[in-house]
């Protein structure tokens, strides 16, 4: 059984994301907010938020720009129009567990945001 996202033309779409957001990685004063990055991939028919087009995207934004530069955001109420919120936030924090130690998931879910926003806690 072969994958939605072994396929051309989703392969070069996701040569050009990644090789992008690499380039944006380079700058040390940019910041990545993970989320609503499968709303492309079912707008355009390729699939929904699987576990594996969560980390498809996921894994290279943590990887990329590291878990200390990288925010979870939903994207609600804009979500909701191509999928359902606690799909997304499963697969999501499925995909973080995989990858993160708990001090990183609490950097990524939260942390980041306070530090980036300068928000009071």
């Amino acid at each position: 059984m072969s994958s939605t996202y072994t396929h051309t033309p989703y392969t070069a779409l996701l040569a050009e994301w990644k090789e992008g957001m690499t380039a944006l990685a380079s700058a040390p004063n940019v910041v990545c907010k993970v989320g609503a990055l499968c709303n492309y991939d079912a707008v355009l028919g390729y699939g929904d938020w699987t576990h594996e087009a969560v980390s498809l995207y996921t894994k290279h934004c943590l990887s990329t720009f590291g878990v200390e530069r990288c925010l979870y955001e939903s994207n609600v109420p804009t979500d909701l129009l191509v999928g359902d919120f606690s799909q997304r936030t499963t697969a999501m924090l499925n995909v973080a567990r995989e990858v993160l130690t708990e001090q990183e998931l609490g950097l990524f879910l939260r942390d980041n945001a306070t530090r980036v926003y300068r928000l009071p806690v």
